[in-house]
């Protein structure tokens, strides 16, 4: 992924996210699958998953929205339950993280 691309995908899915992130959602990472095409991961903490399905449908459309039919965009709603990693890898950008606590 290009710099300029890398830049625009990350702006424009913090933009999305305005509005559509529960209390629910640990983190957002954007991961690369090509030349012009990319996965939002929704890593969320709980059984909530069912209930955040319509919010990344709109996430992911506000997302393409930015961007030239041809740009490959999905999207993956991934439980992860806290105090998991958030797996953002070398290729990864981290668009949200919410704010954890360490437990005493």
């Amino acid at each position: 992924m290009n710099p300029d691309f890398r830049v625009a995908v990350r702006l424009s899915v913090m933009r999305a996210l305005w509005g559509e992130v529960s209390v629910d959602v640990r983190a957002v990472v954007v991961r690369p699958t090509g030349p012009a095409a990319f996965r939002i991961e929704f890593y969320l903490h709980g059984d909530c998953v069912a209930n955040f399905i319509e919010s990344a449908s709109i996430i992911e459309g506000l997302t393409m929205a930015d961007f030239p039919p041809e740009t490959d965009i999905s999207h993956d709603i991934i439980r992860l339950d806290e105090p998991g990693k958030i797996p953002v890898g070398e290729d990864g950008l981290l668009v949200f993280k919410r704010r954890e606590y360490e437990r005493c």
